[in-house]
């Protein structure tokens, strides 16, 4: 099993409060017509289970912003 990274600056959150988190997410992005892809779904629910830190989940969102406008842009 994967290991949980903590860093100094990170909550504890539950199961619930992560779900809620992406679930929050998600709804934001699709406002704007991002759709998650399935990689980013996977990655999603990996940080959900508690098995990706928030750290690693927003380096993720952001690569995903990026990737969207740059394609948005051409």
């Amino acid at each position: 099993m994967g290991e949980i990274s903590m860093k100094a600056n990170e909550t504890v959150t539950t199961r619930q409060q992560r779900l809620t988190q992406v679930l929050q997410m998600r709804a934001n992005f699709s406002i704007e017509g991002m759709e998650p892809r399935v990689d980013d779904l996977a990655l999603q629910q990996r940080y959900v289970d508690g098995v990706l830190s928030l750290a690693g989940m927003l380096r993720h969102t952001h690569d995903y912003i990026r990737s969207f406008r740059n394609s948005a842009n051409h």
